[in-house]
């Protein structure tokens, strides 16, 4: 049977990592060429981190934009990241019934009971492999030990109201998808 490959999860809490909690858009960006390769790229986030232009993260701003992403997948992958800024969830959605994953940003206090740090309410970053049959998203968040189903109006209040804060227009999200990638045998 075929199905959708689902990236190694990657938890950004990880001791030997000095970055690792800042870290969370470095690990999502592991995770998507990990699905894009179909496994033959398998990075961390901490390499990630080094091999952007940002390798120790700035005080103000510590975590890794979708356009620092971008730019490490063109340079040392085969594999580009696309960039869906502006899009609303329906489209977020629609790349991920057309067999793409996305990385999602977010902001965290939105999880509720799907946070896996409940200290933590900040902007963030998540790799969304794909919807599932009930419906829910498959998410890899790299603050969790484990991927895990995620209902998606949850995702969807996380990625709007970053959205909003970051001066996109109400229902606009920060997101980029990977390449539309082949099922593969289970």
């Amino acid at each position: 049977m075929a199905v959708i490959y689902r990236s190694r999860h990657q938890w950004q809490g990880r001791p030997d990592d000095p970055f690792g909690w800042k870290n969370c858009a470095a690990y999502s960006l592991a995770m998507a060429l990990d699905r894009a390769s179909l496994g033959q790229l398998r990075l961390t986030g901490e390499i990630v981190r080094a091999l952007s232009d940002e390798p120790n993260p700035e005080p103000k701003s510590p975590g890794l934009n979708l356009g620092q992403l971008i730019a490490v997948s063109k340079r040392y992958s085969s594999w580009l990241l696309i960039d869906r800024t502006g899009r609303t969830f329906p489209a977020l959605l629609a790349d991920l019934r057309a067999g793409r994953g996305a990385i999602v940003s977010g902001d965290y206090d939105q999880m509720g009971v799907w946070s896996c740090q409940r200290s933590f309410v900040g902007n963030h970053g998540i790799w969304v492999n794909h919807i599932t049959g009930d419906g829910d998203l498959y998410v890899s968040d790299p603050l969790c030990r484990v991927a895990r189903e995620i209902p998606a109006p949850v995702i969807q209040a996380y990625a709007e109201k970053f959205g909003r804060s970051t001066g996109l227009s109400a229902g606009q999200l920060r997101y980029a998808v990977t390449r539309v990638t082949p099922t593969v045998e289970r």
